[in-house]
């Protein structure tokens, strides 16, 4: 340590910006070529990506900029991202003012410097931080506070400490700039959490105990990327300790093997404002730090539940938090008053008051941690809240599926566990959990039931607890019956709640002509079922187990559950009224004289109607019904006996469900669909048949020409009906969308 932590080797720290562009040229002159790895500069692109990450301190970010446009470095070697992290204060204009000015168009490549603004608006050092990564387009990322000023070699220190080393990652030495009178009690113990830092005078191994300084360190892309990017819930609080997440950080890069070096003669200056120089913010640091030993503890687990959970039930728990408070009780009303009226000097005082903010900065962030989920924006919790029907054959493959993200996903049918919510609430204002509801149309709830659980959702939006649905179109939304109304209601409600809307469909537009529920639809390629089931039945042999004659030709097969009754009346209807008319003029739809129609399933909405049709079909020779539910075991059985399979809808722009449609063609059976958004575009021409919704003739005609498919899956398509496969993707997809929602994007 110094004698004098005020004097700084750094040349010409206090040059103006403009003395600085009338050397400029003699600066150019005086550049060195670019030494060690040339791999990148043969590709055009710089070795180093300088990351500058600012807010409301323009005038400090110009200062910091003026000092790396002095670096000895080739310009070529690299380049400068500035990361505005929402400022108000005319920032970024003011960045790219001062690196246009005074640019000669006649320079050459290596002279230019790289210099580019990006906007990141989550506010948070990490936040900001991960937005300059991302766009890096260097080796070696280079990050530096707006605050800090660096000395005219330090990029070229850097470079040829990582060539000599092999290092994965190198700090610097940083000095001190003060900004105002030093205060007698800052002792030199305490000047690093001012940002000092020069653990050894010699370039040597970062020693383990030690992590770099937040204000100025680098690290190869590649091993920044290899253990994941840097959480944003260690994030820099406005009070908080910056180095949080460099410490995090650091014990990342070491458990994965990379190697951390020292190069003193990397130097820099961290300004040290007047605001810092006082008592309260030396407090407020160590109470910061308090709380992230916590959070840097929960960071370290690979996944959210093997962070161990804090009940308070739990005695560990309570004699954890006992003892942290009877020290804290200890030093504010027995060792802090003894060391007053002892007269000590105001820096014992001082170190006495910051250990007891430090125990009740963990203290506050262990009872936070208390009956709560672990805090990781990057692995969100998901309660899955479906409605528990046993013929549902998608939702156990889509649970299944996000579990294999690595997304703790947890299923409740039509339900929403209190203790859930509050363990999952948000934490440190960032959001950890998602409401997910799938299907919500098929919730069969009473009104009590409804309003207990508009009352949970109220209650998880007020603890910021994201909402999605997943509207995968079902038989309540092919009927304008009152006594479906509460199901209509309900789902189109709890969609206008939702952050996002899963769909299938190539036009959300006219599926949601909502506004608001269109601007918040997801719309992903539906999943298949191919090898989920086994392999269909011969058809001869599932028709004779189905009671069908050996005469039977062309056979049709709807699925009940997925209709509603006037639906599988117009079906009915139009089956017969083709059948008839084959039958009195043979030359018309010659296909049509030996038809079948088989209908499995259980109806839904009964009204009653269809009972009394029932009674008239049921001596029908070509029209069979099977009541049983549709399960893993018999849909081998009427797949194989059937040749296509119907989805009989009215006009109604959300009717129908892609369910049936994937499940069939997984099975290489083509289908009749309407001409209705959510069909519309989706499937192969080859393998369905479309018509127009409500229409009997155009029902008719599509039944007669989807008799002229033989559709086959090609080899490419098998990928997408591949249960496994296109499940997978599909989870994937939605994963990303969770993740977005956390970041708080939308």
């Amino acid at each position: 340590m110094p004698s004098s932590p005020s004097r700084l080797s750094i040349s010409g720290i206090t040059s103006s910006i403009l003395s600085q562009r009338a050397s400029k040229g003699d600066r150019m002159s005086s550049r060195k070529p670019a030494t060690g790895n040339t791999t990148s500069r043969k590709q055009g692109l710089p070795r180093l990506s300088v990351i500058v990450c600012t807010y409301n301190r323009k005038n400090m970010v110009l200062t910091a900029l003026a000092h790396l446009r002095r670096q000895t470095l080739a310009y070529d070697q690299f380049e400068v991202i500035v990361v505005d992290n929402g400022s108000s204060d005319g920032t970024p204009g003011a960045v790219k003012a001062y690196v246009s000015a005074g640019s000669l168009e006649q320079r050459r490549p290596e002279d230019r410097w790289r210099v580019r603004v990006q906007h990141e608006p989550r506010h948070g050092l990490i936040y900001a931080r991960n937005t300059g990564l991302s766009v890096a387009s260097g080796e070696i990322a280079v990050f530096l506070d707006d605050d800090t000023l660096v000395d005219p070699t330090y990029l070229e220190q850097l470079l040829k400490t990582f060539d000599e080393t092999g290092a994965d990652a190198v700090g610097g030495r940083v000095e001190l700039r003060w900004e105002a009178a030093r205060p007698y009690w800052l002792t030199d113990d305490l000047l690093d959490i001012l940002g000092y830092f020069s653990p050894a005078s010699i370039r040597t191994p970062l020693p383990t105990a030690m992590a770099f300084s937040s204000c100025a360190f680098s690290v190869k892309v590649a091993a920044l990327r290899a253990i994941g990017l840097c959480s944003p819930l260690l994030h820099r609080h406005s009070t908080a300790s910056a180095n949080t997440g460099i410490v995090d950080m650091c014990q990342r890069l070491r458990a994965s093997g990379y190697t951390l070096w020292y190069e003193p003669n990397a130097r820099v200056a961290h300004r040290v404002l007047q605001a810092r120089l006082t008592r309260p913010f030396f407090v407020g640091r160590a109470y910061w730090e308090g709380r992230s030993e916590v959070l840097i503890h929960n960071t370290h687990f690979s996944r959210p539940q093997e962070v161990p959970q804090k009940h308070l039930s739990d005695p560990a728990t309570l004699h954890e938090l006992s003892t942290e408070l009877l020290d804290m009780a200890q030093s504010a009303f027995v060792d802090r008053p003894l060391l007053f009226l002892a007269g000590k000097p105001s820096n014992e005082r001082l170190h006495a008051a910051m250990a007891q903010a430090r125990l009740w900065g963990h203290i506050r962030q262990q009872i936070q941690c208390i009956e709560h989920a672990p805090a990781q924006t990057d692995i969100p919790s998901v309660l899955l809240v479906h409605a528990g029907v046993s013929q549902d054959i998608s939702f156990p493959l889509f649970h299944q599926a996000v579990e294999k993200q690595g997304i703790q996903a947890t299923s409740s049918i039509t339900e929403i566990p209190l203790s859930w919510l509050w363990q999952h609430r948000a934490y440190q204002s960032e959001a950890i959990g998602i409401l997910h509801f799938y299907s919500p149309g098929a919730f069969n709830l009473t009104p009590g039931e409804q309003q207990r659980l508009w009352f949970l959702i109220r209650l998880a939006r007020s603890l910021r607890i994201r909402i999605v649905t997943s509207d995968t179109g079902g038989w309540w939304q092919s009927t304008q019956d009152v006594h479906n109304l509460p199901r209509h209601t309900f789902e189109q409600n709890l969609m206008h709640h939702s952050d996002a809307i899963f769909t299938h469909t190539r036009q959300p537009d006219q599926l949601y002509p909502d506004k608001h529920l269109h601007q918040h639809a997801r719309c992903f390629p539906p999943a298949g079922y191919l090898g989920h089931y086994a392999t269909l039945l011969p058809r001869a042999e599932a028709r004779y187990r189905l009671g069908l004659p050996a005469s039977a030709g062309y056979t049709y097969l709807c699925f009940a559950s997925y209709h509603s009754e006037r639906e599988l009346l117009f079906l009915l209807d139009a089956f017969e009224e083709a059948r008839q008319a084959a039958n009195a003029t043979k030359q018309v739809f010659p296909g049509f004289q030996n038809i079948y129609l088989l209908i499995v399933g259980n109806i839904h909405d009964k009204q009653h109607l269809l009972l009394k049709r029932m009674a008239q079909y049921a001596l029908h020779p070509s029209i069979h019904f099977y009541r049983e539910q549709v399960t893993g075991e018999n849909i081998p059985l009427h797949l194989g006996a059937a040749n296509a399979v119907v989805l009989p809808h009215f006009a109604l722009h959300n009717a129908g469900t892609l369910e049936p449609v994937m499940l069939a063609l997984s099975y290489e059976r083509p289908v009749i669909i309407p001409d209705l958004p959510r069909f519309r575009g989706m499937f192969f021409p080859r393998a369905t048949s479309l018509y127009t919704a409500g229409s009997h003739s155009s029902l008719i005609q599509a039944l007669h020409q989807v008799q002229t498919k033989a559709f086959q899956l090609h080899i490419k398509d098998r990928k997408t009906f591949a249960v496994h496969e296109s499940w997978q993707e599909y989870a994937r997809r939605v994963t990303d969308v969770y993740k977005h929602l956390l970041m708080g994007e939308n």
